[in-house]
């Protein structure tokens, strides 16, 4: 399965729909830097953690059961072939940390023709501790 989201060119300069207006801001201050070098974003990734219920039948309480229950990742970024999960965060935390693994894990699996490269974390700080675990992990970390 390839990722069906609506893309979008890095000067969009919309707000996604659930991520928090903090976090938006740093967003902002993000795609302008030269650090944003990705061709095209989509937001909102819907990443399935349970199948939906084989006794709901109608369409739209399946689409429902989906948008509920589905972890949903900030951006994805997309250079040539590969893309890269991008997770927002005013301030990154080990909670950061968990949470953008998790989303690799789910994204491989959900995604598995899709060629992933490491996650991206944008960030306007890191809480104290956090930065060397970021960095064993493989997680690349832009500040902003």
């Amino acid at each position: 399965m390839k990722i069906d989201d609506t893309w979008y060119p890095p000067s969009w300069r919309g707000r996604p729909a659930s991520m928090p207006w903090s976090d938006w801001q740093i967003w902002q201050r993000w795609i302008v830097s030269e650090l944003a070098l990705y061709e095209r974003y989509a937001y909102d990734v819907l990443l399935d953690v349970a199948p939906v219920p084989s006794t709901v039948i109608d369409p739209a309480m399946r689409r429902m059961w989906r948008e509920n229950t589905a972890k949903r990742i900030d951006a994805v970024g997309r250079r040539g072939d590969a893309s890269t999960i991008i997770e927002v965060r005013e301030l990154a935390t080990w909670q950061t940390i968990g949470q953008v693994l998790g989303y690799q894990t789910l994204a491989e699996l959900q995604y598995s023709e899709e060629l992933w490269t490491r996650p991206l974390i944008v960030t306007g700080g890191v809480a104290l501790g956090v930065e060397p675990a970021i960095r064993a992990q493989h997680i690349t970390l832009a500040l902003v």
